[in-house]
């Protein structure tokens, strides 16, 4: 069983949406944050963003969120849009399956960019390949890795390339940190 140990460091999984939990479990043991996704009024998406807002900054180590379909989109709308304090404690995200939501599009608009944190989109179609170029994200071009009772190799070896971009932006951001306050 492929686990968290597959992840430098232990991380608080964030959950948006409905992602598949059987393959939830096998990427990590820890339990995984749910926030429900909810946009069919300004009303909904405001309280998505405020519940989501909620998880990230009540995570006790760094997070790694995790999106499925719809809630992706859902996902880069809150990551582009939200204070860099919130964002900053996102050190990667996971977005499965991404695609158009119908009127939701409209809903979770916002400037293309890329995220600020290490991302993979895994799926097959041409949404997907579109938001991996737009989010700067590494695409696993295939179907979910869920499917079967073990993550296949060719999916461990991205998430592992994966993690290791994490821990070099750590690195960066620490040396960084350590040239701005210099040698006292």
């Amino acid at each position: 069983m492929v686990g968290i140990a597959l992840l430098s460091q232990p991380l608080d999984l964030v959950v948006l949406g409905d992602a598949d939990r059987s393959f939830l479990s096998r990427l990590s043991p820890m339990p995984a944050r749910h926030i429900p996704l909810r946009a069919d009024t300004s009303a909904d998406r405001k309280l998505t963003a405020s519940h989501l807002d909620r998880a990230v900054l009540d995570a006790g180590r760094p997070v790694l969120l995790v999106a499925q379909g719809a809630a992706c989109l859902a996902a880069a709308w809150w990551t582009r849009l939200s204070p860099q304090s919130y964002v900053s404690r996102v050190t990667g995200a996971l977005m499965l399956a991404p695609r158009r939501a119908g009127e939701r599009d409209a809903m979770f608009a916002s400037p293309a960019s890329r995220l600020p944190f290490p991302s993979i989109v895994v799926g097959a179609d041409d949404a997907s390949q579109q938001w991996a170029v737009e989010w700067g994200s590494r695409l696993i071009d295939g179907p979910l890795p869920g499917v079967g009772p073990a993550l296949s190799n060719r999916f461990q070896s991205i998430l592992s390339h994966f993690t290791r971009a994490i821990v070099e932006r750590d690195i960066r951001t620490a040396e960084r940190l350590m040239a701005a306050i210099g040698d006292h």
